[in-house]
Order: C-alpha cells, then sequence, then structure tokens
C-alpha cells in the first residue's frame, strides 16, 4: 500500500528557492508537480504555503512574481488529494505527546495527518517532528527524498 504524505510548508518553500536542483526539498517539490508523489492537501495548508511563499524576503529568494507563486501552486493542487480538516485549537493540546503538545501554528498539519490513516509527514522542523512522531512517522526532507523514484 503507497502511503500519502503531508509535506511541511518549509520544504515546499525550500523546494522553491533559487539554487541547485539537486536538493531533496526541490526533488520532492518536483515529485508532487510531477505526479510521482500521493500526497494530501487542505485548503488551510495551501493557503499557507502561498502565504509564506508570497513573504517580501523568501519572494526575493525565489525570484517568483505573484502569479507565478499561484501557477506553481495550481501545480501542486493538481497533483494533491485534497482533505476538509476542522482545526479545533480549543483543547488542541489533545493530539500533543509526552514530547508536548502541537505546535499552534502546527496543528492544522496534525489534523491533516489524522485525516488519513498511516500517513506520513516530510518536515525540517524537528520540534514538530519529535511532538507527532510517537503517533506518526515523520521524514527529514532528505530520509524522504531519497525513497523517491529516480
Amino acid at each position: 500500500m503507497t502511503r500519502f504524505v503531508v509535506i511541511d510548508t518549509n520544504v515546499v518553500v525550500s523546494g522553491t528557492l533559487r539554487g541547485d536542483e539537486a536538493t531533496p526539498p526541490k526533488q520532492i517539490v518536483q515529485a508532487m508537480i510531477g505526479g510521482h508523489l500521493r500526497f494530501l492537501l487542505s485548503n488551510e495548508l495551501l493557503r499557507e504555503y502561498r502565504r509564506v511563499l508570497l513573504r517580501p524576503l523568501i519572494a526575493e529568494r525565489h525570484g517568483l512574481a505573484e502569479a507565478q507563486v499561484d501557477a506553481l501552486l495550481l501545480d501542486i493542487v493538481l497533483g494533491a488529494t485534497m482533505r476538509e480538516v476542522v482545526t479545533v485549537s480549543e483543547g488542541a493540546d489533545r493530539i500533543g505527546t509526552a514530547a508536548g503538545p502541537v505546535p499552534a501554528g502546527d496543528i492544522h498539519i496534525a489534523e491533516l495527518l489524522r485525516t488519513m490513516s498511516g500517513s506520513v509527514l516530510v518536515t525540517g522542523d524537528r520540534r514538530l517532528a519529535e511532538v507527532v512522531g510517537p503517533w506518526c512517522e515523520t521524514f527529514s526532507p532528505a530520509d524522504f527524498a531519497a525513497t523517491l523514484p529516480r
């Protein structure tokens, strides 16, 4: 069975920055766009991708105009399995573990992971990986990119 993956915003942003095409985040974004990856996406996570990609300092580093960011995100959406997520901020620590509660800004990612049993998380955020690790398999971008077909 092929598992679904949730790709954290930091991976998508890193994958759009100028530079070496062989970086793990770029490989992951290309797999998302190319239809070589089964991944979950919610409207909230898509908005977060866009919001962060359009931050002035990040936009300067990737060099994409707003319309180009929107085109990239459309390509990502076309390959995604969209899931509706209801994030309940009240009592959000219910999705925490002994490592602590899921950080407030990442509750929607934890809830998205829970929409599909067996989903895995790809993130460069060690704190998030540590907190969801007891109930969800996590990968660093490098470790996950190594599993992608060549």
